[in-house]
């Protein structure tokens, strides 16, 4: 119950094409962190649109904070860039689409949110 080699022929030449890196093709298996940069950019300006208020936009960013401080803290030493670019671009999507407060604050509280989030799973008092 084997595939036609026809078939198989065809499988194999797609994923050929998804690694492929000539002019005009576009490596969808090598660029990936760019594709989730661009899609957690579009989130956080989206996020960031839509919350109601100056309080609600420092809750959610200093929440996403304390997110990336516990997979920092828990991946200290084996972080690599790839992770920092998607970070990176959610901040800016967030900073883009923040209606009500400034940048400094929007980055002031994510920031201490990544610091608390470390910290509290630093002492155990988290699972």
């Amino acid at each position: 119950m084997g595939q036609s080699p026809q078939r198989t022929k065809n499988i194999k030449k797609n994923v050929y094409i998804l690694n492929m890196d000539k002019k005009g093709v576009i490596s969808l298996v090598d660029h990936w962190v760019d594709y989730v940069a661009l899609l957690v950019l579009v989130l956080g300006l989206v996020l960031a649109f839509f919350s109601g208020s100056l309080v609600i936009t420092y809750i959610i960013i200093f929440i996403c904070g304390m997110v990336i401080g516990r997979y920092i803290y828990y991946r200290q030493h084996k972080l690599k860039i790839r992770f920092y670019y998607p970070v990176i671009a959610f901040l800016i999507g967030f900073v883009a689409g923040t209606r009500f407060g400034t940048y400094k604050g929007v980055i002031f509280f994510f920031v201490l949110g990544a610091i608390c989030g470390s910290y509290i799973h630093k002492k155990g008092w988290l699972p």
